[in-house]
């Protein structure tokens, strides 16, 4: 709950009001991953990360690139008139962000109850708030640091107590 208040204090008191079909996207969105969590983990606790990844890919792909096309249209044309920018960030996010991440990700998810880890993912607001002072020089307000700091003892409180736990 603690970490959930720093995640407010980070992004702002949001203003839901006429956007009840984003509220719902993204609740489903969140929902349908967290499911997905829990399957993932009995299938990566037989398959190695860099495997399971891979297959999710290659199964994945086909249904990204139809519903691209469904919804942006000229998927095609969007590819080939890319400029190496574009390549490049395909690149670190296929690469770096996907493979290397979710590899290791699955890797520890075979390993540890979901739900001992889960909290974790409440550090991501946190990444991204670094990566964009380190790389893009942005430099956030006092709520920015102040709602970091309370993630972050909201989730040490969280896995102090799945270690104090674990000892009982």
């Amino acid at each position: 709950f603690i970490a959930f208040i720093g995640l407010i204090i980070l992004s702002g008191a949001p203003n839901l009001e006429g956007k009840f079909i984003g509220v719902i996207l993204v609740l489903s969105g969140a929902f349908t991953w967290s499911l997905g969590q829990v399957f993932a983990k009995e299938v990566s606790e037989n398959v190695n990360g860099v495997t399971l990844t891979a297959w999710i890919g290659i199964l994945a792909g086909p249904q990204l690139i139809l519903a691209s096309q469904i919804f942006e249209g000229n998927v095609y044309n969007n590819i080939i008139s890319a400029n190496y920018q574009s390549w490049l960030i395909v690149l670190y996010l296929g690469i770096l962000m996907n493979v290397l991440g979710y590899s290791i990700w699955y890797y520890v998810l075979g390993r540890y109850e979901v739900n001992k880890i889960i909290s974790t993912m409440l550090l991501l607001p946190i990444t991204g708030v670094l990566t964009a002072i380190i790389f893009l020089g942005e430099r956030p307000d006092y709520k920015t640091y102040i709602g970091g700091l309370v993630i972050i003892i909201g989730i040490s409180l969280i896995l102090l107590e799945n270690k104090k736990y674990k000892k009982n």
